[in-house]
């Protein structure tokens, strides 16, 4: 009946193939006790972390083991694995530059997954927002199916 009443949402892509972990089970407090947003963390299985949505990348790291979005007011922080900032961007590539639109599922950061896996880091990678979320998924997901929904 009030159509503009209704809350409009914004429905976040898994960024790549892997494993849904529930945010609380991320072995970093940061993350763990949602003091860097609401969400959930994916493990990886593949070697390309693509845009969780349609925005624009205001940051990536200088290590590029994380990148933020900015999409519909929201900010999204994509985190490639459990302390990786440590590694001094080896194993991580940037596909893309900082300041550049991108669409849902376009590449933005790849990775080595063999140096990765040598060097014993935990790939668990947390996708965090500055709203509170709706988890839509457990289990394993496909790169590109929706995984949360943010109300805006």
């Amino acid at each position: 009946m009030f159509g503009w009443l209704a809350k409009k949402k914004l429905v976040l892509n898994a960024p790549c193939d892997g494993e849904i972990i529930e945010l609380e089970n991320v072995n970093d407090e940061v993350f763990s006790k949602k003091m860097a947003g609401d969400g959930v963390a994916l493990l990886p299985k593949g070697d390309t972390i693509c845009s969780p949505a349609r925005g624009v990348i205001t940051k990536i790291f200088p290590t590029c083991h994380a990148f933020v979005l900015k999409a519909d007011k929201v900010e999204i922080i994509v985190h490639i694995g459990i302390d990786t900032v440590k590694l001094k961007g080896e194993g991580f590539r940037a596909l893309v530059s900082q300041g550049e639109e991108v669409g849902a599922g376009e590449p933005i950061i790849s990775i080595d997954r063999a140096f990765l896996e040598a060097s014993g880091v935990d790939l668990t990678t947390p996708i965090v927002v500055n709203k509170t979320v709706n988890i839509l998924v457990s289990g394993f997901v496909k790169s590109g199916e929706s995984i949360m929904e943010v109300v805006l």
